[in-house]
């Protein structure tokens, strides 16, 4: 199980795989002298194809798809990778539903590579090592319907994002629900729920120009709210039972 060497299943340029009803576990670890370890399966630059109702457990990556166009991922689990459970990297037209991320030992998935135009959506993550989801230096990225819970480090981390809009994201039971940093910009969270753990929505001070509305902050127990950017605006959103609603080091939110 621990042995070096172990295969994956890999679509290169051409390349299809069409996989349902499986289970896909213990792969993907590096040969002797390999610098990084491969997915269980991926789906390179110019592949295609799909992956439903699939288990995916104990591998290293989970599932990647990069540079991949029109890669179908329906009734996905990834659980107990070494690192993290699936990541997209500059793929174009992927579909997303019903994907559960959950004990793998980085985050649930992670999100970067060139900015594609496909909505990152239908996600469950559950106690990964780091956060839920990560999306980053991603200009114009549509994020909805993410349920996450006690992720180690958090839900959703935004880094270098330009111009993303969150719509009906849940954070139950994170040190931080969502959390903003490394010049993000253009933000918009929208109808967020934040239950329990220690921060509901932190802004890190480079952050401009944000906007959180329509949403629920309740039982932080360090603070609801934490606004360290410019340009922040908080409106029609309830804070409750937090230690501290809103906290504030460089701005402080025009209405709420």
């Amino acid at each position: 199980m621990d042995a070096v060497g172990r295969p994956f299943i890999e679509a290169t340029n051409g390349g299809r795989i069409e996989a349902s009803d499986v289970t896909i576990t213990d792969m993907g670890t590096p040969e002797h002298g390999q610098v990084t370890a491969e997915p269980a399966i991926s789906f390179n630059p110019g592949s295609t194809g799909s992956l439903v109702r699939a288990t995916l457990q104990r591998n290293n990556i989970g599932v990647e798809v990069s540079g991949a166009q029109g890669v179908e991922l329906d009734g996905v689990t990834v659980s107990e990778s070494e690192a993290d459970g699936i990541v997209l990297n500059g793929d174009k037209g992927t579909s997303m539903a019903n994907l559960r991320a959950e004990a793998n030992g980085g985050n649930g998935m992670f999100v970067g590579g060139e900015t594609s135009d496909r909505p990152i959506t239908g996600l469950t993550t559950l106690g990964n090592k780091l956060y839920g989801l990560v999306v980053t230096q991603q200009k114009g990225a549509q994020v909805n319907g993410i349920s996450t819970e006690a992720d180690e480090a958090g839900g959703l981390r935004l880094n270098q994002a330009e111009n993303v809009t969150v719509t009906d994201f849940t954070a139950t039971d994170q040190p931080i629900g969502i959390f903003t940093h490394v010049g993000s910009t253009g933000i918009v969270l929208d109808n967020i729920r934040a239950n329990g753990g220690r921060r509901g929505v932190v802004v890190e001070k480079s952050t401009t120009n944000l906007e959180l509305k329509n949403s629920t902050i309740e039982g932080s127990r360090v603070a609801g709210i934490n606004i360290g950017g410019k340009e922040i605006r908080v409106n029609s959103t309830q804070v409750s039972d937090a230690r501290q609603p809103c906290g504030s080091s460089a701005a402080r939110p025009t209405s709420s």
